[in-house]
């Protein structure tokens, strides 16, 4: 029996590491998130999933226990975290800080949030810094906290106090920006993430609720999407206009954005071409592997320096190629499949 096997190629510029993966760019993006509540979902909530441009389906993932609910979540360092509270159907009690691997479900609680003063709104992580942040309403100073939250430990410290008003999403560009949705303005302010001051950038044109809710930025095209009240779009963050795409679900609620991405530096080598990979002949464990270098960057100029290849089997190094030609074609037989 002839056994398949996946390879990829990397190739290296300097210290700078390309997935060689080709893959077709759409316009069509999935979105994981944390489904609280949806007219026609009401047995599946907990992890979903949707596209983009098709937010008014979602699709359970890993459904969890409906008496212990999301608030917040964010996708961090190869994990999905949240914030979870018990609820009887009227109350809400904070209960766990979790970290959730997507690929099976498993859930581990990183720290006891029973006794926290209140809920996060919103969760998001700020890639430049490798830092997670969190708004919360704290209702015995009225006042929205920025709060910065330890993957490791679950401890939240205080980075600034927002305002008076409530805020009720928050998302970070992956330069580092922080941005929020207020409540009693529906406007998008953009927030300093080492004093939470907020400066008004314009209103969103949309109606804005106290129900939980989410942004969150699709880092490969820069697009913030936002799942409001009934509402799923994307935010123009020079002008805080939202323009709608969808319904989100059926009157759905849902929290923990989380668009997976790929970013690429446009000084690295462009994608390899004309890859083709040849079984051995009569069922015999080897592939014959052929491509043709880059020649130009990511950003379209000539390449000027290519220091490495490297490929994979199964996420595992089988081969190395130093000093590849730039544009030349090349190939290479792994006889060591098992």
């Amino acid at each position: 029996m002839r056994k398949e096997k996946l390879f990829h190629l990397l190739v290296l510029l300097g210290f700078t590491l390309l997935s060689m993966t080709i893959s077709a760019q759409t316009d069509s993006r999935d979105v994981y998130g944390w489904l609280r509540y949806d007219d026609y979902n009401q047995d599946e909530y907990g992890i979903c999933k949707f596209k983009t441009d098709a937010a008014n389906d979602i699709q359970p993932v890993w459904p969890y226990d409906q008496a212990r609910v999301a608030c917040a979540g964010a996708f961090a360092e190869g994990f999905y975290y949240v914030y979870l509270y018990e609820t009887d159907g009227y109350n809400a009690t904070p209960y766990s800080f979790n970290r959730i691997d997507l690929s099976t479900g498993e859930s581990t609680q990183v720290a006891d949030y029973r006794g926290m003063p209140f809920l996060f709104q919103d969760m998001t992580y700020d890639y430049s810094t490798q830092t997670m942040y969190a708004i919360g309403y704290d209702e015995s100073v009225y006042t929205t906290l920025l709060l910065k939250v330890n993957l490791t430990t679950g401890e939240t410290t205080i980075a600034g106090e927002i305002g008076e008003s409530k805020y009720v999403a928050l998302a970070c560009s992956y330069e580092g920006q922080l941005y929020a949705i207020d409540v009693d303005y529906g406007d998008l302010w953009s927030i300093d993430k080492f004093t939470g001051a907020a400066t008004d950038i314009g209103y969103t044109g949309e109606r804005v609720s106290e129900d939980l809710q989410s942004m969150e930025f699709d880092h490969e095209t820069n697009t913030l999407y936002w799942a409001g009240y009934n509402f799923w779009g994307t935010i123009d963050t020079s002008t805080g206009a939202a323009e709608g795409i969808s319904k989100l679900g059926n009157y759905a609620q849902v929290v923990g954005l989380y668009i997976p991405f790929k970013k690429t530096n446009p000084n690295a080598p462009a994608e390899i071409s004309d890859l083709q990979i040849t079984p051995g002949a009569n069922g015999e464990l080897s592939a014959e592997l052929s491509w043709t270098n880059p020649s130009l960057t990511f950003g379209g100029n000539k390449l000027t320096n290519l220091t490495k290849i490297e490929i994979y089997r199964n996420e595992q190094l089988v081969h190395e190629i130093t000093n590849p030609t730039i544009g030349e074609k090349s190939n290479w037989q792994d006889t060591g499949i098992q």
